[in-house]
């Protein structure tokens, strides 16, 4: 077994993954290849988020930012803020997010188990093509580093609204991750990289 930062070329930084080498290729149906240029490489179907006009009360206080649109996928419900600064500061609402969780549930692809809606936060940026940050407090996870299977729905989001399939990710939280995100044929490319723990 090996420990690695994922998302990002820094020690301590990024999404610290497991990874238990395997002769098979597919682990719950989750492409994952290293690529020539030394990127692991995952393949993610999109989870396309839609724009809701009509969303929970609660939402308005989950985070002290304005935010200007909502959408909802079928993990998080996705709050567009003003600005890449207005993400970044951001102080999460934590009992409101589970509050909205506990309202709104939704089976999950892994578990098939009932869970409620986790809360991203996300904004264009002149840095990348746009951050966020993730919270899903009821799941044990107050902020998570880096969250891969949220930019399946954020990097779809972010390339029709900027006319681009290709685009980078910064996950704003305290140790920061940068996704490579492809998008093609009805899939969602990463590319991460990843520094080993020795």
């Amino acid at each position: 077994m090996y420990q690695v930062d994922a998302f990002t070329q820094q020690l301590f930084k990024g999404n610290p993954a497991a990874i238990i080498p395997k002769r098979r290729r597919f682990i719950f149906m989750l492409k994952i290849w290293q690529a020539e240029d030394g990127k692991i490489q995952m393949n993610f179907p999109i989870r396309q988020p839609q724009k809701v006009i009509d969303y929970p009360e609660l939402l308005n206080h989950v985070i002290d930012q304005p935010f200007k649109e909502v959408y909802l996928n079928a993990q998080a419900y996705i709050l567009v803020c003003e600005s890449a600064q207005d993400v970044i500061n951001a102080t999460p609402n934590l009992p409101n997010i589970r509050k909205i969780a506990e309202q709104y549930h939704v089976s999950t692809a892994l578990t098939a188990e009932s869970a409620g809606y986790d809360v991203t936060i996300t904004a264009a940026s002149n840095d990348y093509d746009y951050v966020a940050r993730y919270f899903a407090p009821h799941k044990g996870i107050d902020e998570d580093p880096v969250t891969g299977s949220m930019h399946t729905g954020l990097a779809p989001l972010w390339a029709e609204k900027l006319g681009k399939k290709q685009l980078i990710g910064y996950q704003a939280s305290a140790r920061g991750g940068k996704l490579f995100c492809d998008i093609q044929d009805g899939q969602h490319m990463f590319k991460s990289l990843q520094k080993p723990l020795k």
